[in-house]
């Protein structure tokens, strides 16, 4: 199931739809609407993952069509009884709706949805908090510290070698790197889950843009608790972690909301 999450996406145009809602959401929908949605896994991931992206900013409402708290509304996704779809928008921000699932859908829909709302639950927790005082040094000699870092938003890309996802989105980050390059505020490191020989051979067929860090899964796991890969840190100038995603295309909007001036 996790390997088709992370197939690259297909977008889908013109698709904006929702519950009825107590608010009168200004695109009007029909429970045939949720069901053509959801009459098979394909249909609805690629509207998902076109329309319901949980790691950015967006109005989340409940069934009745009320606002409601973003960590409840991500709870109650988990739980497996309901799906979200987009409803409008409020203000510049989209409306996420939650709704009862129609009968006769795609279990794989079901697991999918869970999978996604438990992963932006897991994300969300760690905003606020900050990682543990840290002293890396990079595959060219770089060292980065707690202390020498502070003052700039750091991005923390986690990944290993053999993982396709982590790879697949070299090009997107080393992107992100040259956006950044003219800012001496932003800093874009990697923590690999691969010993200094093996990524030195690996880097030579496929080089980055950005700094490598190897790592220990001891490090990686138990010291800063990930579990899933790619994990991107956004980190504030304090140190303290801003944001944290799994894709690289939040990343781009993640990164640019926490450096405005350097915006393209």
């Amino acid at each position: 199931m996790k390997s088709r999450l992370l197939l690259t996406g297909l977008l889908l145009s013109g698709l904006a739809t929702g519950c009825s809602s107590a608010s009168s959401p200004p695109i009007p929908s029909t429970a045939a609407q949720v069901e053509a949605l959801t009459k098979d896994f394909d249909t609805w991931y690629r509207y998902t993952y076109a329309r319901i992206q949980l790691a950015r900013a967006y109005s989340p409402h409940g069934v009745d069509g009320r606002p409601l708290a973003k960590q409840a509304f991500l709870q109650q996704l988990a739980t497996g009884r309901v799906l979200a779809l987009r409803n409008g928008t409020e203000g510049q921000l989209p409306v996420y709706q939650l709704c009862p699932y129609p009968g006769g859908q795609d279990s794989a829909i079901r697991a999918a949805s869970q999978q996604l709302a438990q992963e932006a639950l897991r994300n969300a927790a760690w905003e606020g908090q900050r990682l543990p005082p840290f002293h890396w040094t990079d595959l060219k000699g770089v060292t980065y510290t707690s202390a020498n870092t502070r003052g700039k938003v750091v991005v923390v890309k986690c990944w290993y070698t053999s993982c396709v996802a982590c790879v697949d989105e070299f090009a997107a980050m080393d992107s992100l790197v040259a956006r950044y390059r003219a800012n001496p505020q932003v800093l874009v490191v990697s923590l690999a889950l691969n010993q200094a020989q093996p990524l030195r051979a690996f880097l030579q067929q496929r080089p980055v843009q950005f700094a490598v860090i190897p790592a220990s899964k001891a490090y990686l796991t138990d010291t800063l608790g990930v579990f899933e890969y790619p994990t991107h840190f956004v980190l504030g100038p304090g140190g303290q972690i801003l944001h944290v995603t799994n894709r690289a295309r939040d990343l781009a909007v993640a990164l640019a909301n926490a450096v405005p001036a350097a915006r393209r």
